[in-house]
């Protein structure tokens, strides 16, 4: 019995992890250091709370926005891994990690 290993099969893994990183970075940089501050205001924006009062507008909006943010970066990060998945050869593996700078 021989163990025939393809490069891109190996590769594939650890690919799909160094996109997760890169993107994982990004979106922590746009939810930033008060990010869960930033959550409990929503929270109390759609449900009531004395920490949003008056403010309740303008932190549903911004959380619309940074919704949206995430949405895309998610969407560039699921392409890419599909685009990953799909790659036939470690060379196409390579080239499309190198597109993400």
């Amino acid at each position: 019995m021989t163990l025939k290993l393809c490069r891109s099969a190996v590769l594939l893994p650890q690919a799909e992890r160094k996109v997760d990183e890169h993107f994982s970075k990004q979106i922590n940089a746009l939810i930033g250091p008060f990010g869960v501050l930033h959550a409990v205001k929503r929270l109390q924006a759609e449900f009531g709370g004395a920490l949003v009062d008056g403010d309740r507008e303008d932190i549903l909006a911004r959380a619309a926005e940074q919704d949206a943010a995430i949405a895309i970066l998610d969407k560039q990060r699921r392409g890419i891994k599909a685009r990953l998945r799909a790659a036939k050869t470690s060379i196409e593996i390579n080239a499309i990690l190198g597109e993400l700078g």
